[in-house]
């Protein structure tokens, strides 16, 4: 009861020091073989949208299960998510490739506050995406399709909190592209360094 809500107030009153910086992201210098890959800002949560070798797209996102996958998005529900470790969904989107002149917000179906494209070498999104797409069928058993978000969500093994939203797992899931994150903020916010 009360250190709960100790707790929750102490979380609080560090979310404006734990997220002053934003996230910043420099792409390699030098890509040989480049692959476009994008960090996708929907107000303070962010997915990672992969191009792979057949040029068709796929957008993995982190998040609190009850909130994003089940839509359970009342003030409780967000505070419980924040504080307290919980079940996560990764969710997974097939995209079409590129079109001239598209509206990426259009083709996903969910709005984009920010987009942040960049090239990283092909090899590396290659394994990124082999190893994602393992992830994503081993949790097929429990896949909750999700409209709204046009995500396809399975259990992922990290649980989700304050520490471990979606803009670390992105945070960490560029750095596994051998991109140079820095200051990941909790509540979005990226910065793409020239």
């Amino acid at each position: 009861g009360l250190q709960l809500m100790f707790r929750n107030l102490l979380l609080l009153l560090l979310v404006p020091v734990l997220t002053a910086c934003a996230t910043r992201v420099t792409a390699p210098d030098l890509v040989t073989e480049p692959r476009t890959v994008a960090v996708l800002e929907h107000g303070w949560h962010t997915s990672l949208m992969l191009t792979k070798v057949d040029h068709t797209r796929v957008r993995y996102a982190f998040g609190d299960w009850r909130w994003y996958a089940e839509e359970k998005e009342g003030f409780w529900s967000g505070v419980r998510a924040l504080a307290l470790p919980s079940r996560s969904a990764f969710g997974r989107q097939a995209l079409p490739p590129e079109q001239p002149g598209e509206r990426l917000d259009h083709v996903i179906g969910t709005g984009i506050a920010k987009m942040h494209v960049f090239a990283v070498e092909a090899g590396q999104v290659d394994a990124l995406v082999n190893r994602l797409e393992r992830l994503h069928r081993s949790g097929q058993a429990s896949a909750f399709d999700n409209r709204t978000y046009n995500l396809v969500f399975v259990p992922h093994p990290q649980s989700y909190h304050f520490f471990v939203n979606s803009n670390h797992m992105v945070a960490q899931w560029l750095r596994d592209l051998g991109v140079d994150v820095r200051y990941t903020s909790a509540i979005g916010g990226w910065r793409l360094k020239p």
